[in-house]
């Protein structure tokens, strides 16, 4: 069961459900639809605390780029195999400020200053947006 840790500053949203979401460098072995969840704070220090256990939604990979504010998310409906590859396309979230406060930033500046300082290549074909809700079937 994968676990996920959180810095402090959104340890109370996630466990009042407002934060349904975070954004992770892809993991081995992935983490997947129906995955059971459990979120912390702390991990790894002596102040480590359970935020509670969540259900995993989906995971789609996503694509931001901070110096021209964009994110762009996977379109599975677009997907399609040949060959054995998965070819398809990402599309421009149209609604940057919900998806930052669906991720934790009340402010729209925020997310993208938090994200500015990883490579770009991490940005453009490393990260994956993993949704949740709480409890576990």
């Amino acid at each position: 069961m994968p676990g996920l840790n959180f810095q402090k500053r959104f340890s109370g949203a996630v466990k009042a459900g407002a934060k349904t979401q975070t954004i992770r460098k892809r993991r081995t072995p992935p983490i997947k639809e129906g995955d059971h969840l459990t979120l912390w704070t702390g991990q790894r220090t002596k102040q480590c605390k359970p935020l509670g256990d969540a259900t995993c939604q989906m995971v789609r990979p996503v694509k931001i780029i901070p110096e021209r504010r964009e994110i762009w998310l996977w379109d599975y409906e677009s997907e399609t195999m040949e060959h054995g590859e998965i070819f398809g396309n990402f599309y421009l979230v149209q609604d940057s400020e919900a998806f930052a406060r669906l991720d934790g930033f009340e402010i729209l500046d925020e997310f993208f200053e938090f994200f500015k300082h990883y490579p770009s290549d991490v940005l453009h074909f490393g990260l994956v947006v993993i949704y949740w809700r709480l409890g576990w079937d």
